[in-house]
């Protein structure tokens, strides 16, 4: 009756992960439970984010229509007093014309007829060109494009050119002008061309795949081992690749690999002489008749039925039992054969 015990034990594990699952879905409010993101939480009070289709959000314990009122940090506003010049930045709100809002970040000193926005940064019109959120020194004559002495008037990715002596591809490679594309593996890294067939990029600077790696943004020689972004020490550590990348201190020296346990901790192992299995863990290497190690010249297995020492004697299997061939044959079951 051993089968009914596991059923009845994978039932009652199948239920708790259910159960666990299904609670995980919901929320805390004081001590009651909600479901998310069909409910809030706001003061300790359980209310619907989309009742009667209007949306409804939580300030400062308040419960408000989007639609009539704006939240700004900690203050709630009818939407109708807010004057038009007014802006939310940084959780609270500012007049229009007492500075620039970039990203949530409120510049004082800021003027919206000189400055813009570069992602999170200000930027001077005058003399400062944004590509993509990053600042650079741009032409002195904004708009025009010229060539010769003159400054970088365009964009290619973050990088300002000057478009009259170089062009931007459509991968965000500048090439000098005329010139036509590289081919589809030539790249850019930093501001360098690379074949990506014999050179890799580690944190804008290239390196020679033949003999380089990247770890964590070095680069080291390839006799180094790198794991989850850090050199590895070989002689104590090895790597475990598994749901996550981390180092494992070696038990034997000649360990080169992790085996995930069933309790969930790592073991190191050699593979020369060890196998990981998911049932048993680490395991001695070697043919198997179900969990057990065989010789495959003397011994027998019958669908995962070991028979120790049993070819000699011209042994064959009959379904999950040995035979004699000299005195014995198989048909639907074993038998003696008469003779």
């Amino acid at each position: 009756m051993c089968w009914k015990k596991h059923y009845s034990l994978i039932s009652i594990l199948v239920f708790c992960f259910q159960a666990f699952e299904t609670d995980a879905r919901k929320q805390w409010c004081m001590n009651i439970r909600y479901e998310n993101p069909t409910e809030g939480c706001c003061g300790g009070v359980i209310y619907n984010r989309s009742r009667d289709q209007i949306d409804y959000e939580c300030c400062n314990d308040n419960v408000y229509k989007r639609s009539e009122q704006t939240c700004c940090g900690r203050v709630l506003r009818n939407n109708t007093d807010i004057d038009q010049e007014d802006i939310c930045c940084e959780n609270q709100f500012h007049p229009k014309n007492k500075g620039v809002c970039c990203d949530n970040i409120f510049y004082r000193h800021g003027d919206k007829n000189h400055h813009s926005c570069c992602g999170k940064l200000l930027n001077d019109n005058n003399n400062k060109m944004c590509c993509n959120g990053k600042l650079h020194v741009g032409s002195k004559h904004p708009g025009k494009k010229c060539c010769g002495d003159c400054k970088d008037d365009s964009c290619c990715g973050t990088t300002p050119y000057n478009s009259k002596e170089r062009t931007c591809t459509d991968n965000n490679q500048l090439l000098p002008e005329g010139n036509t594309p590289e081919p589809f593996w030539i790249n850019m890294c930093g501001n360098k061309s690379i074949d990506e067939t014999i050179q890799g990029c580690c944190n804008g600077t290239p390196f020679n795949l033949l003999n380089q790696i990247c770890c964590g943004g070095t680069i080291l020689h390839k006799s180094k081992k790198c794991c989850d972004g850090r050199v590895l020490d070989t002689a104590k550590y090895v790597c475990c690749n598994r749901e996550t990348i981390e180092q494992q201190v070696k038990l034997l020296s000649n360990h080169d690999d992790c085996c995930l346990l069933k309790n969930g901790s790592l073991q190191t192992y050699n593979r020369k002489y060890y196998e990981c299995t998911l049932t048993s863990g680490v395991i001695q290497n070697g043919t198997r008749c179900g969990p057990l190690l065989y010789n495959k010249s003397i011994d027998l297995c019958c669908q995962g039925i070991l028979f120790k020492m049993v070819l000699s004697r011209k042994g064959k299997c009959c379904g999950v039992k040995s035979y004699d061939t000299e005195c014995q044959e198989c048909e639907s079951r074993c038998h003696q054969r008469f003779g």
